[in-house]
């Protein structure tokens, strides 16, 4: 498919911003060298999921905030589950419905309570090769969607417990004017001009 032809398809689904990279992007690498090293990486850790310490409940508002802020154009997983799938699903009228079954699926998976067959499954992601500016390949790993979905609303979970901790206060001091990267989180209390 030329770059045009992809461009072309990709702004007739609306992704306006996924149209303009296929027509300036350098496209992916060819197989060589470089690329076959990348396959060394798609191998399954073994990690003790036992010794790890279960998540917190994922209330239903956070899954379907979290899923609203998901880019519609965000790539599918290796098993083809877009967002958009889980936005639409269902007949009109079942959306309370859904979200509640989205909601345990993802509490489900945040406990590591799913099937264990499931696991290489959900963990699995995609590598794609693309050309670095100065040379070189750069892998980009993209995991399946309830994945990163659960995997989201635990991160949102957290930055939500860091801001009630009470430490914060103590390092507030020590961010003024407030550190790049650390979002709203650390709000600043005058002018430091």
């Amino acid at each position: 498919m030329s770059r045009r032809s992809l461009a072309t398809a990709l702004a007739q689904e609306r992704f306006d911003r996924k149209a303009c990279n296929a027509l300036l992007a350098a496209g992916l690498c060819s197989d060589n060298h470089d690329t076959a090293a990348l396959r060394a990486f798609q191998t399954m850790p073994a990690v003790d999921i036992d010794g790890l310490s279960l998540a917190y409940k994922v209330p239903s508002e956070l899954v379907a905030r979290t899923l609203r802020r998901f880019p519609a154009d965000s790539a599918p997983g290796p098993c083809g589950l877009q967002v958009q799938h889980l936005r639409e699903a269902g007949p009109p009228g079942a959306t309370e419905h859904l979200l509640e079954h989205r909601t345990s699926m993802v509490n489900l998976l945040a406990q590591r309570r799913a099937c264990a067959a499931v696991a290489p499954v959900l963990a699995d992601a995609g590598l794609v090769a693309l050309p670095k500016l100065r040379g070189g390949v750069r892998s980009i790993a993209v995991g399946e969607v309830l994945r990163r979905l659960t995997g989201k609303c635990l991160i949102d979970l957290a930055r939500d417990e860091a801001k009630r901790l009470p430490c914060r206060l103590a390092l507030k001091p020590l961010f003024m004017p407030p550190v790049l990267g650390l979002g709203d989180m650390l709000q600043p209390l005058g002018n430091y001009s």
